[in-house]
């Protein structure tokens, strides 16, 4: 819907002009650089927005949000570069699946402007996301069991072990792929797994938060 005053909103006596934005991301968030020039007659003041969006984002999200401004005066026919930063933290949202915060890797909408909707520049840039390992339960598969951080490496070692038994059920070629989509619940009732349910257990426990 049209508005009457934008977020962001603030009216001047002059004018200003955006160019020469560039955005760069690295482990402490994004950096930004963008000329902005007092074209007017009269010398004045103007807030320069950040604004980030994550268009493919797993999460509901709005389609922008303010990041980072900065107040710029300049006099009637002047140029400065502004230069800000977006911290990494201030990129992330809260997962309820970990009960933390989350940086969502991937394309990252950037725009810069007076308001927001009055957007100057824009462009977009890939942000490395954190590495998230959800916590196990025995409903989760022994394909998320073998695909975590922490769990996996222990599991392999010890199907391996067992399957050199001749009564394990891993011992058959092919059989540790069928029984992925077990949950880790049931893979205890097989004999010869190595992973009875104390086992199974201990491993839930090494996934979860204190």
């Amino acid at each position: 819907m049209e508005v009457a005053f934008p977020f962001g909103h603030g009216l001047s006596y002059t004018r200003f002009d955006y160019a020469d934005l560039e955005v760069e991301a690295d482990d402490a968030g994004l950096h930004l650089r963008a000329e902005i020039t007092n074209s007017g007659q009269r010398s004045g003041r103007e807030v320069v927005q950040v604004y980030v969006g994550r268009p493919e984002s797993s999460v509901a999200r709005p389609p922008r949000e303010l990041k980072a401004f900065a107040s710029v005066e300049l006099a009637a026919g002047q140029s400065r570069t502004v230069e800000l930063t977006v911290p990494r933290e201030d990129l992330a949202h809260w997962d309820i699946r970990l009960e933390d915060w989350v940086v969502e890797g991937g394309r990252h909408a950037v725009a810069v402007g007076a308001s927001s909707r009055d957007l100057r520049l824009e462009t977009t840039v890939e942000l490395p996301g954190d590495e998230v390992a959800l916590p196990l339960s025995e409903e989760s598969t022994l394909g998320d069991a073998l695909a975590h951080p922490v769990t996996g490496p222990m599991i392999r070692s010890q199907l391996e072990q067992a399957a050199g038994a001749d009564d394990s059920v891993f011992s058959a070629e092919g059989m540790l792929r069928m029984m992925e989509s077990f949950p880790l619940g049931r893979i205890s009732s097989f004999a010869g797994s190595g992973l009875d349910s104390q086992k199974v257990q201990e491993l839930i426990a090494l996934t979860r938060r204190d």
